[in-house]
């Protein structure tokens, strides 16, 4: 789930270009822009962050008028400074571990927190290690550790019901 507080015009929508078979992102999650198109975030041991990151605004759904532009080649992103709410589809629950096991390290997300995007993954069994999230986790937000793209700020985390409040920053690398 996907709910933009701010207020939005024509102008922070932006369709890219994508191959509607390879992209699989959903409305909340985070791709990469790449030489003028929309590509998955893949998730590996040793990955760098990606530098240009966007946030999907459509889909590929059963829905017709949300799926049409995946189906066109072209995939909606958000763009320039927003407030959102997004539920566990949009942020990283737990940390670490390589998405085949049960993870029970839940994530904090305190007040004013710096936010990145979740882009690596660890071959290990088990580990809490800041920055390594589940393969299931790659493309949605994560507390930002240091040398991370910092794209969004923490307003308020709501455990009970599962929701993350975000807004994003100009994004910069996290000191």
């Amino acid at each position: 789930m996907l709910d933009v507080k701010t207020p939005l015009s024509k102008i922070h929508r932006l369709a890219r270009k994508v191959d509607p078979s390879a992209v699989t992102a959903e409305s909340g999650s985070w791709i990469s822009i790449q030489t003028g198109s929309a590509v998955n975030l893949v998730g590996a041991t040793n990955a760098t962050q990606q530098p240009i990151l966007k946030m999907v605004l459509g889909n590929a759904s059963s829905n017709q008028y949300e799926s049409n532009d995946i189906e066109v080649g072209r995939l909606a992103t958000i763009e320039g400074v927003f407030r959102a709410t997004v539920d566990t589809d949009g942020y990283q629950k737990y940390v670490g571990g390589t998405g085949t096991q049960t993870l029970s390290t839940a994530v904090t997300y305190t007040e004013g927190a710096d936010l990145s995007v979740a882009y690596k993954t660890t071959s290990a069994t088990a580990t809490s290690a800041a920055g390594i999230s589940p393969a299931g986790d790659i493309g949605k937000l994560m507390p930002a550790t240091t040398g991370n793209i910092v794209v969004g700020r923490v307003e308020t985390h709501d455990s009970t019901n599962s929701t993350l409040t975000f807004e994003t920053v100009t994004p910069h690398i996290k000191a």
